[in-house]
């Protein structure tokens, strides 16, 4: 005898419509708006002009509501109150109020190292001290950059301050290649066969002085390609290994792939997990079965073994409150 059993879970999901605007210091321009698990707007000035950014932020669990300002003066505030609650003028003191998200404050460490590969070279090593070895920041950043390509073949390692101090926040919301990074984890990033990005980001005294040498790298194998408009390109010789692959959607509707690996740096577990995630218009898709990031489709596929799926049912057609009806069949023979 057969017997099917079908389980209803119905947990209570919510979806904010977002403000989706750009203000360059002269001019704003504005989308339909967006949906995520939350909204942010985040302001910054350059060479005297003020910028605005508000948009969705979805897939971060670990982002926190709140506002925070940095050292520059910059500002980040993400909310999920109500409905358009990213305004232009939203920070701790507009009603309803949101908590102030402090910032660590921390000396780092200023230098640059440069190791040639070239066996004639070998025994010359570039290393240039700032006359300020000594700088003051939110975060301590470590950069350190691998390359075999013949006109830059060598290990370029950097220890600094932040480099663009207006994007500092505890998500880096606009590192490169990958946004909304968290600090005190470093990261091995490849989107290319021949060059290699290690960032670590931390925040504790001097935490920048001689991090990372090396970097295992994951037993993921994945695609690399550096922004294409076609997702589904691929170069089958043009390959990494990491914990993650992953596919990058920019703002302009270019398309990354490549590998991401993940050590954490003091007791805390990195927050990434197969799925997407959008920050202020960039997307991102990590996956881990092996050479998933080849097309979307085949990403979807394994983001999606799971044994709960979820469907989003919207009430009435109205709001931006929904149902997520999981479904399970369990069958006995």
């Amino acid at each position: 005898m057969m017997y099917l059993l079908i389980l209803f879970i119905l947990p209570l999901s919510v979806a904010i419509r977002c403000i989706d605007c750009t203000y360059n210091g002269t001019s704003k321009h504005c989308n339909a708006g967006c949906k995520g698990d939350m909204c942010g707007v985040w302001k910054w000035n350059d060479r005297g002009k003020e910028f605005i950014r508000q948009g969705c932020i979805s897939g971060i669990p670990s982002a926190r509501i709140g506002c925070r300002t940095n050292q520059v003066g910059a500002s980040l505030c993400l909310c999920n109150d109500f409905d358009l609650c990213n305004t232009q003028h939203r920070s701790v003191s507009t009603v309803p109020t949101l908590p102030i998200v402090r910032l660590p404050s921390v000396d780092c460490i200023s230098i640059l190292h440069f190791h040639p590969i070239h066996k004639e070279a070998d025994d010359f090593p570039l290393q240039i001290e700032s006359s300020h070895a000594r700088c003051h920041s939110d975060y301590c950043h470590f950069t350190r950059t691998e390359s075999s390509l013949q006109s830059t073949m060598g290990n370029l390692s950097i220890s600094l301050c932040s480099p663009h101090p207006e994007f500092e926040f505890d998500l880096q919301i606009h590192a490169h290649p990958l946004r909304a990074l968290h600090s005190n984890f470093c990261y091995s990033i490849k989107t290319t066969k021949e060059t290699k990005e290690i960032q670590c980001i931390c925040s504790s005294k001097m935490c920048n002085r001689n991090l990372v040498n090396a970097m295992e790298e994951g037993p993921i194998q994945c695609y690399t390609v550096d922004g294409t408009e076609d997702s589904a390109k691929v170069d089958k010789s043009s390959l990494c290994y990491g914990d993650f692959c992953f596919i990058r959607q920019s703002e302009e509707g270019r398309f990354t792939k490549g590998c991401l690996s993940i050590r954490q740096m003091g007791n805390e577990h990195h927050p990434y997990i197969p799925g997407n995630r959008s920050i202020f218009g960039e997307i991102q898709w990590l996956c881990t079965d092996q050479l998933c990031n080849h097309d979307m489709n085949r990403l979807d596929r394994s983001i999606n073994k799971k044994v709960f799926t979820p469907i989003h049912l919207p009430i009435n057609g109205v709001g931006h409150t929904s149902f997520v009806v999981s479904i399970s069949f369990l069958i006995f023979f």
